[in-house]
């Protein structure tokens, strides 16, 4: 058994089109498009992001090597992404750094003193998804 199979992996249907996420070796970005699902691991992290909120994001962290046209049809195609890849380790990481410390400060909610923190990590996570497409997209 290789480590995919040990791990899991899961397959989305969009389009017609066979999208495979494997556990530990790769992420998947999926567009706001209709899919089917089919699993045999439930771990992960999904985020809900704006696309144009990420077109915009892409735009700034390419600092405007992007342009914003080519960014557009970018976050409107399923996007695989190399969790091998140690610069995609790096964002995970911060990522994962974020979310440990806002889960440290329980109960952060609107109007609590914490509740910046959360929109820092809403932030962080728009950075980190378009750093990610950036580097899976070259």
């Amino acid at each position: 058994m290789d480590d995919a199979e040990t791990l899991g992996s899961t397959r989305y249907r969009i389009e017609g089109r066979d999208w495979f996420d494997r556990a530990g070796q790769q992420a998947l970005y999926l567009p706001g498009q209709a899919y089917e699902v089919e699993t045999n691991h439930t771990n992960g992290l999904l985020f809900n992001l704006n696309p144009q909120r990420l077109v915009q994001t892409i735009g700034r962290e390419s600092k405007g090597r992007i342009p914003l046209e080519l960014a557009e049809r970018w976050v409107q195609r399923p996007v695989p992404i190399n969790l091998r890849d140690l610069r995609v380790i790096q964002q995970q990481r911060t990522l994962e750094s974020g979310l440990e410390t806002l889960a440290s400060k329980c109960g952060a909610g609107l109007g609590h003193p914490y509740s910046a923190l959360a929109l820092g990590l809403e932030t962080l996570a728009y950075q980190c998804s378009a750093r990610m497409l950036l580097i899976a997209l070259g």
